[in-house]
């Protein structure tokens, strides 16, 4: 028998990389790493909830998801997109982030 932590742990883990190559990706991956070594968090707290807890830290989340990733073709027939991004700091909180989905607002 698993201990329900366990369990708890082995639906997050395939979540540490949602946003792997993204400008918030490390510190999504910090994020859910920490919800994952807090046994009490996991105990207490159903999937869903602890997924939106963080989610809930992150502004940029939604527009980073719903973003084509970089060099998807729009259809068949276009050709690969090309990188637009510019760092915006003061809209995510990192020097080096480079994310145009989460700095689309502050164009």
């Amino acid at each position: 028998d698993k201990l329900p932590e366990t369990m708890a742990r082995s639906l997050l883990i395939p979540l540490i990389g949602l946003f792997h190559g993204t400008c918030i990706g490390a510190r999504w991956r910090q994020e859910v790493t920490d919800v994952m070594h807090d046994r009490q968090r996991l105990l207490s707290a159903r999937i869903d909830e602890l997924v939106h807890g963080c989610l809930g830290r992150f502004a940029e989340a939604d527009a980073v998801l719903d973003e084509r990733p970089e060099g998807a073709p729009r259809s068949d027939t276009d050709a690969p997109l090309e990188a637009t991004a510019h760092a915006h700091p003061e809209a995510t909180g990192e020097a080096d982030c480079e994310c145009p989905a989460a700095n689309r607002d502050h164009e």
